[in-house]
């Protein structure tokens, strides 16, 4: 099985969305003598923003087996390799295509030490 790792640099602008929710949070709930909703919203927004950067931090992006290839995103997307019909390459993106499925491979997420692997070479 072949694990492609996800872009580390793509987590930065997340990392800092979810740090300024939780710090808006707690200003807010430290800084005001009442609990509103907007005070829990701001801190249930940034735990959730970090709770999913954990997850997402310690995934692979796509996993290659002899027989599938697994894109992991929010909802994973499977496509068997035996299947496949078209694969069609843009600057920013490659799109994997079967007769009912299609999968999108972003090559910004994707680690440079494993943008080689990602790319097939004989198309």
């Amino acid at each position: 099985m072949q694990m492609i790792r996800y872009n580390r640099s793509q987590f930065k602008g997340s990392y800092f969305t979810g740090l300024l929710w939780l710090v808006l949070g707690l200003i807010m709930l430290f800084g005001s003598p009442e609990l509103t909703w907007r005070h829990v919203l701001c801190l249930v927004v940034g735990s959730v923003y970090a709770l999913l950067l954990l997850f997402d931090r310690e995934k692979n992006y796509i996993l290659i087996d002899e027989d599938k290839i697994v894109v992991k995103r929010f909802f994973n997307k499977k496509i068997k390799i035996n299947q496949i019909k078209d694969i069609s390459y843009e600057t920013d993106f490659i799109i994997i295509s079967t007769n009912r499925k299609q999968v999108k491979i972003i090559l910004n997420l994707i680690h440079p030490k494993d943008l080689g692997m990602a790319i097939p070479l004989n198309y």
